[in-house]
């Protein structure tokens, strides 16, 4: 309704004096009077209302609605009105946050915040100034607190900062002419009175929940956050301060303070870190804003802390140590004391004399706090731009100038450090620094000699940490100043690594790796690791410590060894990181040759088994794949380190096994062919021992991996040695004890022929292949069902299968396809383990699809097939794929069943071309045609006719329930009317729908005593669809008289058995009463089965009964 307020408040009327102008208004406008006569002071009375507490102290509430509808019916006013208004509106919420209970404090807080979010940042000053007022001491010093942190996070939601503006229109920002006054308001929280009210023991956190942490800290990571950053526009004299300068220089100022604890460093420390954040999420945040801020920061800051040389001061004693400092007392007569120390630095000042005056002293208590007060303000005062303090000059020795010099490891100066470096490090963390931008680059370029210095002088591990971490970073771009600092940067790193030590758990450990191993990387020929004329004089006599295409390490030869040493600890004691690990490739990339880096690769080797990380010993595997092939190593050392390869093949656990034989896979794939040659037989008889032991299906075909790369590469000769090994296995016998090693000899023969046809088609090679593999699937085809499953003793035939598919896809001769192993290829297709019965389908499959179902029989063939002249192997194969599709539902297998249609819907065309083939004696064989059979008897018919004899079996299949039995059954129906002729299917077409109507039929059956339309339109969907096929087959004739015949005959059926149920009421009674009694107990159990299928799909489960002892 607020939002409607469409009425106009303004007037005609004009007179001179305020209250006549009032008056005036309510006089010419009756909504205006209306309002501010009875409306509005009306409301004003139901804004606050009493409420008792527990302990009958009386409290009062802010009603937070009438509070919100006053706030919009007040912006629908003039703006003098509304401003007139407002501020007592805002008042009295503000001392509803005076309360003393949670609650109503609670409701005026989020009050308060809405109203922020309403008025918007322009009447944030207003907010800011009520709160100042109005909570100014005591636990409401925790309150006020609480609440900015509220309103901040509450406008965070809404407020959108212009980033594309200049600086004129930047400086008219509202909420950052807040800054100011927030920044007040936040130091006095942490720095002040409310911060030592909370460390203060008898403090009611639990009465006063505000109290309970530091809210400011939340303020200013949001306050940072919704700022412009544009630090350079503290540069510009039409803007008196910029907004950042304004949060960061109160707390450095602090820092700077010659008598800061270690309390107030911990706290300036943790704001920083939040100003970090907030910058860090700062969109306005950009890089020509960012460096130029970190780069003046932290040399402003440490400008007393670097000497002439570039170097940073470390030393403790400033005045002592480093001068020949004359002083000057001033005020006695006499002589004057001149003390004399040398140093590089002189250093003269006069000190003069104290002595008391009464100047500028104050004289009561009031003037002293008035004093201190100002002093506070004065210290927390933003000097920017032209107020900014002047580092060089006559006027460096002013304000600025009277803080001491302070150290560059001083707790306050390091965290400036830090508080510079994480930002920095979060910017480019978070890739707000494009090192694609050249300007970026060269702005960039000067931290990185600085950092340098930082890694060497800085004692403080955060701010070295941090440097670390931000060279990392810098060292990727290419910038001018890496090739001249890398050399140092080496050395100071090397010094850190000193002092921590190898520990791979410590994080300063692991910058230094990182440092170091993308150092080693640079580019030798761009010159990026320069090297001094010692330094190559020293690698030219040293040419045992580098090997590599020109160019030195970055470090010296005892620095080299110190490394190594420092890395083999890192990767014994505890394990490894990756850091750790990429340092140790660098290493090895730069072919650096010691005895110590040798005696590495050794745990490198084992650490790529025993590693329980996948990363870790994948990074294993890396670094001794390039040691093994790059390095120089004898040929007892390769032989040492091939055998150990291959021990570690046998390690207990699967995934460092994986490990062993994917690097030794790898090896062979890229180890030169002569030393291959050599290694072979350390490979082959191992790898083939653990392929027959091994237990671990993934660690088999890594296995069978390896031994196909092996394979391809070695000769001829080492071929056939291997090859005399395998047959002598696999003619072995037939003993218990050689199963596992014939069963292997079967896979390896798989594998030749997969990776070495050239070899299995020179000579008889493939004949005497193929018979050997025959003779053993006759063996293994003559065992029962349970000696075939018992022991595994199915592998020896599935591999053999698996050996004779791949002959048979390779084509290694026009003999293979008329061979006798494919009548035990057929009888495979029954076989009891379905994988047995997988390899056999493919098998079959992969040989009828290369033959054209109407071509293949006749007489001019020049190919030889088992199908022809095996007379009645069509009818097997047959047969044997309706056996698979009419399994159970359990042994129901997607892949068996789709191999079985592909191959049933060339069978049923071949059987309608050469029906012949089919039967084994000529003397049985009918004529092509169908129709021609002069049996009317339809079993006759079916057994002189194949095609019919298939759908009739196909029909029967479906008739018994199981959904996946008849789907596929149903999908062969719809690949037959895909691919065959509309002849062929026109003549059984009512034997194909019969089973579909029954489904339909049932399903509609089912979906009518259930009630359930969506789980019937699942098994409705197939049946349908191939029904539509063979209408569009058959055409919509034919599939009609078809479909009425089968609907008459199933009604003729129904008819009959009714009859005979009746009939069966006065012949037998005894009879039909037991059925009917076993009918009725059938509908008892259906219906008991829904009623708790109904109960257990809403939850409710059946309650157990409870025993009477």
């Amino acid at each position: 309704m607020l939002d409607a307020f469409h009425f106009d408040m303004g007037s005609t009327s004009s007179q001179s004096d305020t209250m006549e102008v009032d008056k005036g208004l309510d006089a010419d406008n009756p909504i205006r009077r209306s309002l501010f006569r009875r409306i509005i002071p009306k409301v004003e009375q139901y804004l606050i209302k009493e409420d008792v507490d527990k302990t009958g102290s009386r409290f009062k509430l802010i009603r937070p609605p009438i509070a919100l509808a006053l706030l919009k019916l007040f912006q629908k006013l003039p703006a003098d009105d509304c401003n007139q208004k407002l501020p007592n509106l805002l008042l009295t919420v503000c001392r509803v946050l005076q309360s003393q209970d949670s609650s109503a404090r609670e409701d005026a807080r989020k009050t308060l915040s809405r109203m922020a979010v309403t008025l918007g940042v322009e009447y944030l000053p207003s907010i800011l100034r009520e709160l100042t007022v109005t909570l100014s001491h005591g636990y409401m010093l925790h309150v006020r607190s609480a609440t900015l942190q509220s309103i901040l996070f509450a406008l965070s939601e809404h407020y959108v900062r212009p980033d594309d503006i200049c600086a004129e229109d930047a400086s008219s920002l509202s909420f950052d002419k807040c800054v100011p006054a927030m920044m007040e308001l936040i130091q006095e929280d942490i720095f002040g009175v409310a911060s030592e009210m909370k460390s203060a023991e008898s403090t009611r956190k639990r009465v006063i929940k505000e109290a309970m942490g530091v809210k400011s800290y939340e303020s200013l990571e949001i306050m940072s956050r919704l700022i412009l950053f544009r630090p350079s526009m503290a540069l510009s004299k039409s803007v008196p301060f910029s907004s950042i300068h304004a949060i960061v220089q109160p707390l450095l100022e602090r820092l700077r303070l010659p008598d800061v604890d270690k309390a107030t460093i911990g706290k300036v420390r943790e704001c920083l870190n939040k100003v970090v954040v907030g910058i860090s999420r700062n969109t306005s945040a950009i890089a020509v804003e960012i460096m130029p801020f970190v780069y003046t920061t932290i040399t402003s800051s440490l400008s007393a802390c670097i000497n002439e040389d570039g170097s940073l001061n470390d030393s403790d004693d400033d005045d002592d140590d480093e001068g020949d400092i004359s002083i000057q007392i001033s005020g006695k007569k006499g002589s004057a004391t001149n003390s004399s120390i040398s140093a590089k630095k002189k250093l003269k000042c006069t000190v003069s004399t104290w002595t008391p005056s009464e100047k500028g002293n104050v004289i009561d208590l009031r003037g002293a706090l008035e004093l201190k007060k100002k002093q506070k303000q004065e210290l927390r005062k933003v000097r920017d731009g032209a107020s900014a303090p002047k580092l060089t000059g006559s006027s460096r020795h002013g304000p600025a100038a009277t803080v001491a010099k302070k150290n560059f490891n001083d707790p306050s100066q390091a965290s400036i450090v830090v508080f510079v470096l994480s930002l920095l490090y979060s910017c480019l963390k978070r890739s707000k620094l494009d090192w694609n931008d050249s300007d970026v680059k060269s702005m960039a370029d000067p931290f990185v000699p600085f950092l340098t210095r930082c890694v060497k002088d800085c004692s403080d591990k955060e701010a070295a940490l941090l440097c670390l971490r931000c060279l990392n970073f810098l060292l990727r771009w290419e910038l001018p100043s890496v090739p001249g600092s890398a050399k140092i940067l080496c050395s100071n790193v090397m010094g850190i690594l000193t002092s921590v030590g190898a520990d791979a758990r410590n994080e300063m450990t692991l910058g230094c790796f990182k440092i170091l191993s993308f150092l080693l990387h640079l580019d030798k020929k761009a010159g990026a690791l320069a090297m001094t004329s010692d330094d190559a004089d020293e690698a030219i006599n040293n040419t045992s410590d580098v090997v590599g295409d020109g160019g030195g390490l970055p470090l010296k030869k005892l620095q080299m060894r110190a490394l190594i040493s420092l890395l083999h600890g890192a990767i014994t004691d505890v394990m490894p990181h990756n850091s750790t690990l990429a340092l140790i490739k660098a290493i090895a990339s730069r072919k650096y040759l010691s005895a110590e880096f040798y005696d590495m690769m050794e745990i490198i080797l084992k650490l790529n088994v025993q590693s329980q990380q996948e990363n870790v010993r994948q990074t294993c595997g890396q670094i001794f794949l390039q040691f093994y092939i790059d390095y120089p190593l004898g040929k007892k050392r390769l032989e040492q380190h091939m055998e150990q390869m291959v021990q570690n093949v046998k390690y207990v656990y699967e995934s460092g096994r994986l490990s062993a034989i994917e690097l030794v896979t790898i090896i062979v794939q890229k180890l030169p062919l002569p030393l291959l040659e050599e290694s072979a037989h350390l490979i082959f008889l191992p790898f083939v021992l653990q392929l027959v032991n091994d237990d671990s299906k993934k660690c088999k075909e890594a296995i069978a991996i390896a031994l196909t790369s092996l394979l391809k590469r070695i000769s001829n000769d080492r071929l056939q040695s291997f090859y005399e090994y395998i047959t002598r296995w696999f003619s072995g016998g037939d003993s218990h004890a050689q199963g596992p090693l014939q069963r292997t000899a079967a896979q390896l023969y798989g594998i030749i022929v997969d990776s070495r046809i050239d070899f299995v088609k020179r000579g008889d090679t493939a004949t005497d292949l193929v018979d050997n593999l025959s003779f053993v699937m006759q063996n293994e085809m003559k065992q029962d069902s349970f000696t075939c499953l018992k022991d595994g003793r199915w592998e020896l035939l599935y591999f053999c299968l698996i050996c004779f598919e791949k002959l048979t896809i390779s084509e290694i001769g026009p003999s293979l396809s008329d061979n006798a192993a494919w009548e035990y290829v057929v009888s495979a297709l029954v076989h009891p383990h379905p994988w047995v019965q997988q390899a056999a389908s493919r098998t079959v499959n992969a040989l009828v699809v290369s033959l054209d179902p109407k071509e293949f029989g006749c007489a001019n063939g020049t190919r030889r097939l088992f199908i022809t002249t095996n007379k009645g192997s069509l009818y097997n194969i047959a047969r044997n794929l309706c056996f698979q599709m009419n399994a159970t539902e359990e042994e129901q297998n997607s892949n068996l069943s789709t191999l079985a249609i592909k191959t049933l819907s060339w069978v049923v065309q071949a059987m309608h071309s050469f029906p012949k083939l089919c039967f084994k004696d000529a003397a049985s064989a009918i004529s092509e045609n169908p129709s021609e059979s002069c049996s009317d008897d339809e079993e006759s018919s079916s057994s002189k006719d194949p095609v019919l004899w298939l759908f009739k079996r196909l029909s029967n299949i479906a008739r018994n329930k199981g959904q996946q039995r008849r789907h596929g059954v149903f999908k062969c129906y719809a690949a037959f009317a895909t691919l065959c002729a509309r002849d062929l299917l026109s003549a059984y077409l009512s034997t194909m729908i019969e089973p579909l109507h029954r489904a339909l039929a049932e399903a509609e059956n089912e979906e009518n005593a259930r009630n359930q339309h969506l789980a019937s339109e699942e098994i409705t969907a197939l049946p349908t669809e191939v029904m539509q096929l063979l209408e569009q087959c058959c055409g919509t004739e034919t599939f009609i008289k078809a479909y009425a015949e089968v609907k008459t005959r199933a009604q003729e059926k129904r008819e009959k058995r009714k009859s005979d149920i009746n009939a069966e009421a006065v012949v037998d009674p005894r009879a039909a009463a037991i059925r009917k009694i076993k009918k009725q107990e059938g509908n008892k159990r259906r219906r008991k089965r829904r009623m708790e299928e109904k109960k257990a799909a809403r939850g409710s489960f059946k309650k157990k009964k409870q025993i009477n002892i």
